[in-house]
């Protein structure tokens, strides 16, 4: 049976069972665990709250492996005024993003003891929903584009950074991409973004056209250039 944690009277806490966001308290000290999950999080996650409170790890066992360096520094040093966007995978296997707010509690010294979280599912781009450019289309659904027909294989990241370029059909600015990754702008994250940016030029364009695909708008992020091309070419 779910415990309240400190300071919350068992009218909030009937409260906090009847929402549909998952809300909790994570305790860093002494001992790492959870002191409270709501029962939303069965609904959400497929996992109880009693699966929460006996394994403290729980959250770094079902976190996308990409996502994995933000939810470690949103625990370290979380930021009440960031949301982060971060990918979980629901018990029965599938994929789902969540948006997550983190409230620091600290002790008397100043130290930080406990987080508490509250977890917001995010909508699916939903259906088939299809994006072009030029010869070349991407699949909202599932993460994977058509270049004059052949079927490129793209990585969550990958594909995330297609989609918003396809979608924007302007420049988008490094700290835009990096925040649409990851949620809130990542120090270091431009680095990550260029190597992800490398691999799709790869994949687009195999050959490596120039320009490339998607180009590089000096000073300011990038840009996905339509190109039409035969599918004999």
């Amino acid at each position: 049976m779910s415990e309240p944690p400190p300071d919350l009277i068992p009218e909030e806490q009937g409260l906090l069972d009847t929402v549909p966001d998952l809300v909790y308290r994570y305790r860093l000290r002494p001992a790492p665990g959870f002191e409270y999950v709501s029962r939303s999080s069965t609904a959400l996650i497929g996992y109880s709250p009693e699966d929460h409170y006996a394994d403290p790890e729980l959250g770094r066992r079902i976190v996308h492996p990409d996502d994995m360096p933000l939810l470690l520094d949103a625990v370290e040093r979380p930021d009440p005024d960031a949301v982060y966007r971060i990918r979980w995978r629901h018990k029965d296997g599938r994929e789902l993003i969540t948006e997550l707010r983190l409230t620091p509690i600290y002790d008397r010294d100043g130290q930080l003891e406990a987080i508490v979280g509250v977890s917001r599912p995010v909508p699916s781009a939903g259906g088939d929903r299809i994006i072009s450019s030029g010869d070349l289309t991407v699949d909202l659904g599932a993460s994977r584009a058509f270049v004059a027909g052949r079927r490129i294989d793209l990585t969550t990241s990958e594909h995330r950074i297609l989609a918003l370029l396809a979608s924007a059909d302007r420049e988008v600015s490094r700290e835009e991409l990096v925040a649409y990754l990851w949620g809130s702008y990542q120090p270091g994250g431009e680095r990550t973004l260029q190597v992800h940016v490398s691999n799709l030029r790869r994949k687009l364009d195999p050959d490596r056209a120039d320009p490339p695909r998607i180009e590089t708008v000096r000073g300011v992020g990038y840009r996905l250039r339509a190109v039409r091309r035969s599918r004999t070419e």
